[in-house]
């Protein structure tokens, strides 16, 4: 079989220096009558199966609704409700997964809007691992990319971010089907520009979901120059087709954001400015930011891969290189980039920033282990050959993760990462428990005693955001946030006058009025981080306490007043 790696120009052991971890090709006369049968495919339904699995296991067991989980429902609700279909970019966050968000909405208005959100991860992360599995193919190795898959379907990280409500499973999802159709449209000698369309429509649409899918702009460079060598004019033109067509969504955004206020730190392109090391800053010191993101990575490393994994990525990576195994460097560039970017240049590095360029790494594993495959057939017989390398790959790196895999899920406040842990785990706000509860209450208070006008602080994410897409417009309850408690410390939660209402405390201009003298029925939900008993007495001395919900550890809780 031809080799896909550049030769090494050694004179020793040629053959196997040159060899790439590829599998043998099949006739088409094998495959044909037979091939969603073959071990090949089985095997892959067993990996996304087993995927699937766990990323449904206790998938509303343990974390509560969360940051970001509350605002982009929040938007979906808006999208539902108000029609605005652009309502993230006064944030600065691109719109298409609000998109699909609402779209459940609409078409299952009586389910809960977070178990439909997490079923968007979860599904893009079995579709994520079937994509590393074609990659691995258009690499060479059917068989590494089998073995990159399954990493990805027992992977520590995605027990998070693969069964959340954040924007990064989809974004991984894009990233691998940007790689492959990279690598199907430069199978090609000559450009076809429809292979090419196509892979700057899925970059599009990973920008679409996220601008830092911008990250993954390095696969093409890399794919373009492992297979485009010696056609430089023709290269380039490639690289301008996959460019001009991604750039229609940058416009679509530009020409859809509403005409309403944004923060000045808040950008289209990159959300919010203030996550990026100052320019200046770093000219004057590259490394400002390195020498803190670097070992907050490392910190990461053995809550959401596992030390054995970790030094199995490294080993593979040294492998690959040894070999000269041009797809290895493919994917060095792949995930490698993206990591040096944000190591260097961001302000804040979440656990989520990594998690879509971390694929590639686990893909690296599964083609390094395909290349001892083929190196120990030099030594051993068939199936030893094969039995020996899965041994290896199990005992580094897919065992180990899957253990780690069910720690997590079992009991992810210990297992997480500690910054993570406090997030979703704390008694801070934005975990947001006591939340469910609050809502079964009021739910239940409207349909037993008739429909009332609720309340919340005009403050992002969870409590308030969270409560817009379970109960407003629903069981006869109308909630909108009180802007005007911001006015002053003392402002009255409930003014015996008419107020101006705003469409949203995200598109902040005027939406009719309300008069609360007229408004049989009034409630109002809060957090004790941001409100104390004490506090809304001061606003609103006739506010009674209905209902406390008290958090984990007893600090603090979702409390709900009657105003009226």
């Amino acid at each position: 079989m031809p080799s896909t790696a550049p030769p090494t120009g050694k004179k020793a052991r040629p053959e196997r220096r040159r060899r790439v971890a590829a599998e043998p090709a099949q006739s088409p006369a094998a495959a044909a009558p037979s091939a969603w049968r073959s071990p090949e495919r089985l095997a892959l339904l067993g990996i996304l199966l087993l995927a699937l699995g766990l990323r449904l296991y206790r998938l509303m067991t343990d974390y509560p609704i969360v940051g970001d989980e509350g605002i982009y429902l929040r938007w979906a609700e808006i999208i539902d409700h108000q029609g605005q279909w652009f309502i993230s970019l006064l944030d600065g966050k691109q719109p298409l997964s609000y998109w699909l968000y609402a779209l459940e909405r609409m078409a299952l208005p009586n389910a809960d809007p977070l178990w439909t959100g997490r079923l968007v991860s979860v599904a893009a992360g079995v579709a994520t691992t079937a994509v590393i599995w074609r990659v691995g193919v258009k690499l060479g190795s059917s068989l590494g990319g089998l073995l990159g898959a399954a990493l990805y379907a027992v992977f520590p990280w995605a027990m998070m971010y693969d069964r959340l409500i954040y924007t990064e499973a989809l974004v991984n999802l894009a990233g691998a089907s940007f790689a492959w159709a990279c690598l199907w449209a430069f199978e090609t000698e000559r450009p076809t520009w429809k292979r090419e369309a196509l892979a700057g429509l899925i970059l599009g649409l990973g920008y679409f979901l996220k601008s830092t899918a911008l990250l993954f702009a390095a696969i093409p460079l890399a794919v373009g120059l492992w297979k485009g060598r010696g056609r430089p004019l023709e290269l380039l033109a490639r690289w301008a087709v996959m460019g001009l067509v991604a750039l229609v969504f940058p416009v679509i955004s530009w020409v859809g954001k509403p005409d309403a206020p944004m923060f000045e730190t808040q950008s289209t392109v990159l959300h919010q400015t203030g996550f990026f090391v100052d320019p200046a800053k770093f000219l004057e010191d590259p490394f400002y930011r390195m020498v803190i993101n670097g070992p907050r990575l490392g910190e990461y490393l053995p809550y959401l891969l596992g030390w054995p994994a970790t030094a199995a990525v490294f080993l593979s990576l040294g492998y690959l290189l040894w070999r000269r195994s041009a797809p290895g460097l493919v994917l060095l560039v792949a995930g490698g980039a993206p990591l040096l970017f944000e190591v260097f240049v961001l302000t804040f590095l979440p656990t989520r920033y990594p998690f879509p360029h971390l694929w590639p790494w686990l893909l690296m594993v599964g083609l390094a282990a395909a290349g001892l495959r083929e190196d120990l057939r030099e030594r051993l017989p068939e199936p030893k050959a094969l039995q020996a390398a899965l041994a290896a790959f199990v005992l580094l790196a897919a065992g180990p993760m899957l253990v780690r895999s069910w720690l997590v899920l079992n009991d992810p406040k210990n297992n997480i990462s500690p910054h993570d842990s406090g997030y979703y785990f704390g008694t801070y706000s934005h975990a947001g428990f006591g939340v469910r509860e609050a809502v079964d209450f009021l739910r239940n208070e409207a349909l037993v005693h008739g429909p009332f006008l609720l309340l919340v602080d005009p403050i992002w994410s969870v409590p308030a955001d969270a409560i817009f897409p379970y109960l407003n417009e629903k069981y006869g309850i109308r909630v909108h946030e009180a802007w005007w408690t911001q006015l002053s410390g003392d402002h009255p939660i409930m003014p015996l006058t008419e107020v101006e209402l705003m469409r949203s405390q995200y598109e902040r201009i005027p939406a009719g009025k309300i008069d609360f003298r007229r408004e049989p029925r009034v409630f109002y939900l809060t957090d004790t981080n941001y409100y104390k008993p004490e506090a809304v007495a001061i606003r609103q001395p006739t506010a009674r306490m209905v209902r406390r919900f008290v958090k984990p550890g007893g600090d603090h809780s979702v409390d709900i007043y009657r105003l009226k």
